[in-house]
């Protein structure tokens, strides 16, 4: 062999060589950081506290969209079980007791990035019929009852005064139709992990049977899912995970029996959740919510910023059907419901 003929030998070996530890480098990469993300609709959560719960907040909901012209029917129960007792200063809050609310909800795929939702509720306010199943699971883990006894079990009560003037009492069972919203959801075709939802609330319900505040409310929200740290993270890359964050902005209408309370015009709420998909029809979900005062009180159930957890397993039955499950629980007391109990069923058709 030339010398000339042995060096390019060379040469051509090192090229490829070289070529081999890129590819190789670029695989190794690619591993490394191409996580496993996929998309998820957030938990359905909202305040559902006696007064609280007349007010709309838009939320930093997620939404998936489907084909256009998609048609999803979307049916939720939520079980409210809520005992709570503050008095401060010239104000007292008083409520014991269960609210049962069924919300369905006639959802639209307008375009590929626009969503129409119409949400119809009914409510009904009655004794606890849970009272006895939470107290026993309070005293089984040792956890604190908060006022809770087994002589306050299966009753309804709710008082709210302020300088000894009674504005709300509620002592039989109340029901009818809430509140119904209309939301549309906006997906940027410039930023597909964004979504923008705009909310108006309609003045269907009754506060007398306190099923709504008789006014209009409206927000808006806007929510980011799967952030791009999330797609290059190193850490449980192998894991299918999802992850949102976002907050809303509120203008509450002001309630005219309530007017001894000085209510807020505007209220932020805000979001923030996980997801993991365990199999390709089984996601477990957790979530954190929040939301500012909507009253400037010193009472708590009225007054105070609640900080709500919320866990989730979701199952998809089929292509077209999805059940989920949902325990809602409350981790600043009396703030929001002790505990919530939600399901909901979805069909589209």
């Amino acid at each position: 062999m030339t010398i000339k003929n042995h060096i390019h030998c060379n040469i051509t070996g090192i090229k490829s060589q070289v070529c081999f530890f890129l590819i190789a480098t670029t695989i190794q990469l690619n591993c490394l950081y191409a996580a496993e993300i996929f998309k998820s609709e957030t938990i359905q959560v909202e305040n559902r506290s006696p007064v609280v719960q007349l007010f709309s907040l838009a939320r930093p909901d997620y939404t998936l969209n489907k084909k256009t012209n998609t048609v999803h029917l979307k049916s939720r129960v939520e079980l409210v079980n809520y005992l709570s007792q503050t008095k401060k200063g010239n104000e007292y809050f008083f409520i014991d007791g269960e609210t049962l609310i069924a919300t369905n909800t006639f959802q639209h795929q307008i375009t590929n990035n626009f969503i129409m939702h119409l949400n119809i509720p009914w409510l009904r306010h009655s004794t606890g019929i849970a009272d006895n199943f939470i107290y026993d699971f309070h005293e089984l883990f040792k956890l604190p009852q908060n006022g809770r006894t087994n002589q306050s079990n299966g009753q309804l009560s709710w008082i709210l005064s302020k300088d000894n003037n009674r504005v709300l009492s509620v002592n039989d069972t109340k029901s009818g139709l809430g509140d119904i919203q209309i939301k549309l959801s906006w997906t940027p075709e410039v930023a597909e992990n964004t979504q923008i939802t705009s909310q108006l609330k309609l003045p269907t319900g009754n506060f007398k049977d306190q099923t709504g505040s008789e006014k209009v409310d409206f927000g808006m929200s806007v929510i980011q899912n799967n952030p791009d740290w999330l797609k290059n993270r190193n850490w449980l890359s192998a894991l299918p995970l999802s992850v949102w964050y976002g907050a809303g902005i509120n203008y509450i209408s002001s309630i005219s029996e309530l007017k001894n309370f000085d209510s807020y015009p505007i209220v932020a709420t805000l979001r923030t959740g996980i997801a993991w998909s365990i199999f390709s029809n089984w996601t477990i979900k957790a979530q954190l919510d929040s939301n500012t005062p909507l009253f400037d009180s010193n009472i708590r159930e009225l007054g105070w910023m609640p900080v709500q957890v919320s866990l989730a397993t979701e199952h998809s039955l089929s292509n077209r059907v999805t059940l989920d499950f949902v325990l809602i629980e409350d981790l600043r007391p009396r703030a929001s419901p002790d505990v919530v109990f939600s399901s909901g069923l979805s069909i589209q058709f």
